[in-house]
């Protein structure tokens, strides 16, 4: 018992060492400080514990000395109090360790415990002084807990984390590791990223600005790259985040890489997608575009047609008439109508079979140089009789007498004529159509003029469109297929020019036809002034205004 070796009160030894003696005067320097929780014990027995020991563990001396001293502490760690003990030899043995406490109430503290062995009287005891430790182990484990969820957020994060100097990889997750081809991290550490990866060609000079940047700045935001894989050769392309970290005490660049190979397929899939959505559109459109006009064709073909049967059953009606001059006089009238009809099919079939050659590129044009102001001119006066029939009056100027231009003269009849037919089918009667002839230098403006209907602005953008008539309204009653303009516009193209439309609506319609100033070597002779006054040229202004019903007609 304590009490038999001490005397509390004095707090001297009790018949085992000298009051006098200086073992005797050191043991109470020891025993008397108060500040530090202290403990004397040998063999497993307390001997000793100062005040505050007492209030910090909760025992008294005697309860403690009658237990054994190392279940004082928690039972994972008596083994490393004999441990210690065991390895500690000699008067100045000396040892200091973490303990877990358990007070009497069972309430968990931790401390810091130093142990020294001391002699006193020929006799040896452990004396040791404990501080307490316990908040310090609470941060020391927030931190650790911390830590490990640190680790194991970059070690399952969902994209590849890196950590290397000089291009030496100190660390790496395990996404990383897999990104560039390998099973786990270590089979990476302590390698040369060059080793690993290879840059695309086309990201070196933006990867080394990248690593030059983050040195600089210490962060910079995402930026993409494309990276080669050396174990497999596969290309992987990645966002990359830069920023200086502190690692085993050296500033390293960490890289956190998200591979955005698969989000760069979507989007090129995307692109792939809408692509074929558009043409799929398109060709839609195209569809009911092409659906439209051989409805419209049918139409057209089928009116002449009809014309023709009609005006043959009304002959036959009147072939055994006895009325010789009225029978005669009805038999031209209808004559009349079928062989404009005739020249409608014509027309239609025409205009068909060239529009598919120049689609097939099988369309020719023969150019000679000529005097295009004279081809202009012939053309327009040889039809303005038939112009004036329709009570619409033509006029035709230019501001230059002769104009040598390489042309094909058919070619330029027929946008002529084309252009011409639209007018009248277009302007009401008491009208105008001008055409002009303007010398611009390096290129010829041809211009044909109206005061008719003119073109709503929303839908000038189709005028030149194939198969497309601008006013549907418009056409049963102004016939037309919906060829002749795209025609006229190929043809231009053919002499490499172009053509413009200007037009408000009630107010008339210019189109105006920019032809290059060019010659060809051949000095042929493919237009004379007479040629379109012959007959092939009557046939074809018959043809191409075939659509249009002159009100003399009778």
């Amino acid at each position: 018992m304590m009490g038999d070796f001490y005397r509390r009160e004095e707090m001297q030894p009790c018949g085992v060492i000298n009051q006098n003696t200086e073992d005797s005067i050191k043991f109470k320097l020891l025993t008397e400080i108060d500040s530090v929780i202290t403990f004397i014990y040998a063999e497993d027995k307390c001997i000793y514990m100062n005040a505050i020991a007492e209030e910090y563990t909760g025992y008294s001396k005697e309860e403690l000395s009658n237990m054994q001293f190392s279940h004082l502490f928690h039972k994972d760690y008596r083994e490393k109090l004999f441990h210690k003990e065991l390895n500690s030899q000699g008067s100045k043995s000396h040892w200091t360790s973490d303990f877990k406490l358990i007070t009497k109430c069972g309430e968990e503290r931790w401390i810091q415990f130093s142990s020294e062995k001391v002699s006193m009287e020929g006799k040896e005891f452990n004396l040791g002084f404990a501080f307490d430790i316990t908040q310090r182990k609470r941060v020391e484990q927030q931190l650790e807990e911390s830590k490990n969820r640190y680790r194991s957020l970059l070690k399952f994060m969902p994209d590849g984390v890196i950590v290397h100097d000089n291009g030496i990889v100190k660390y790496c997750n395990d996404y990383f590791a897999k990104l560039i081809g390998y099973d786990s991290p270590k089979d990476i550490l302590g390698k040369n990223i060059r080793s690993l990866v290879n840059v695309h060609e086309k990201y070196i000079s933006i990867n080394q600005q990248r690593l030059d940047r983050v040195k600089r700045e210490g962060v910079i935001p995402s930026t993409e790259a494309k990276f080669i894989r050396k174990i497999d050769n596969k290309i992987i392309d990645v966002e990359i985040t830069c920023t200086l970290v502190p690692f085993e005490e050296e500033v390293s660049v960490m890289e956190i890489v998200r591979d955005i190979s698969e989000k760069n397929r979507i989007e090129e899939l995307k692109e792939k997608v809408k692509i074929k959505t558009a043409q799929l559109k398109q060709r839609k459109e195209y569809d009911r575009i092409r659906n439209e006009f051989f409805a419209n064709i049918s139409h057209e073909l089928k009116t002449p047609v009809n014309v023709i049967f009609s005006a043959i059953q009304v002959m036959e009606l009147y072939k055994n008439e006895q009325n010789i001059s009225k029978s005669h006089k009805l038999n031209n009238k209808y004559l009349s109508i079928m062989k404009q009809n005739c020249y409608r099919l014509i027309r239609i079939v025409n205009n068909l079979i060239d529009i598919t050659k120049i689609s097939t590129g099988f369309y020719e044009i023969h150019k000679c140089n000529c005097n295009v102001v004279n081809l202009v001119e012939d053309i327009s006066l040889s039809v303005r009789e038939y112009i004036e029939k329709n009570g619409i009056k033509l006029t035709f100027d230019t501001d230059v007498e002769e104009k040598i231009i390489a042309c094909d003269p058919d070619k330029i009849e027929r946008i002529m004529l084309n252009l011409l037919s639209n007018a009248i089918k277009f302007t009401k009667t008491g009208g105008n159509i001008y055409v002009n002839v303007y010398d611009k230098g390096e290129y010829v403006n041809i211009v044909v003029k109206d005061t008719g209907i003119g073109i709503p602005k929303e839908k000038q953008k189709d005028v030149f469109s194939r198969f497309i008539q601008v006013d549907k309204s418009l056409s049963r009653n102004r016939e037309g297929s919906g060829i002749g303009l795209s025609l006229v516009e190929s043809l231009v193209k053919m002499h490499d020019g172009e053509i413009f439309l200007t037009s408000e609506e009630n107010e008339g319609t210019e189109f105006t036809i920019k032809l290059p100033v060019k010659l060809v070597e051949e000095n042929c002779k493919c237009y004379e002034e007479n040629s379109i006054k012959n007959y092939n040229n009557i046939e074809r202004i018959n043809i191409e205004f075939s659509d249009i019903y002159s009100n003399n007609n009778n």
